[in-house]
């Protein structure tokens, strides 16, 4: 899903730079209504498109102490994941 954060970071530059243009062509106003919109379009786009991630990994540094049972680890939360599918 790391096309979705770029296009979030595209969605806030072009919006914000919209903003700035507004800003110095109009008045303080259009420019913060212009923001209004892009955090709009923003929020639509995350609801819609982004969604959740299918699993979130967090782990305490304890836990991991070397390279093989962090590969221990990744395998265990992968197999995990294809049962919950299977289901």
């Amino acid at each position: 899903m790391s096309h979705v954060s770029t296009i979030s970071y595209i969605l806030g530059l072009i919006f914000g730079v919209l903003s700035m243009i507004v800003f110095v062509n109009f008045s303080l106003i259009y420019s913060a209504l212009t923001l209004l919109a892009g955090f709009i379009v923003f929020e639509l786009y995350k609801n819609i498109f982004a969604g959740e991630p299918d699993f979130v990994m967090n782990f305490d540094k304890e836990e991991i102490q070397d390279g093989d049972d962090f590969s221990k680890m990744i395998k265990k939360v992968f197999e995990e994941a294809e049962k919950r599918e299977d289901d």
